[in-house]
């Protein structure tokens, strides 16, 4: 087998709840993969989409728990995007999730560190 390309590995980590806002309505995931899915459409027509990986958790504070995701934006090795590219796309993702599902915030975890989004 032959490795097709090499480069370094690179991702920012998002986390979203499923609750609309802080009451009990609840998002399915197939809402949230049309919408990363939609949101990948503007990528060129010459080039292939950032990849997301999109990993069920579960956030757990004291008596509160809430369903969620894990939504990882990943450096694809068939593009040429920057860690910096990566990181303005996945804010760009997050401010869509954001408001298409009522979220009062999404974290993000980049290169070590803990980002949190919120609306304005």
């Amino acid at each position: 087998m032959k490795v097709l390309k090499r480069t370094k590995a690179f991702e920012v980590r998002l986390y979203m709840g499923s609750r609309k806002g802080y009451g009990e309505e609840q998002y399915a995931s197939h809402h949230v993969v049309r919408t990363i899915s939609e949101f990948q459409q503007k990528t060129k027509q010459d080039e292939p989409p950032i990849p997301v990986r999109l990993t069920p958790t579960t956030f757990v504070s004291k008596d509160y728990v809430e369903e969620g995701w894990e939504i990882a934006v990943v450096r694809y090795p068939l593009r040429e995007d920057s860690d910096e590219d990566i990181v303005q796309w996945a804010g760009d993702l997050a401010a869509v999730l954001m408001q298409r599902f009522q979220q009062e915030q999404i974290s993000a975890v980049i290169r070590g560190e803990l980002l949190v989004f919120f609306q304005d």
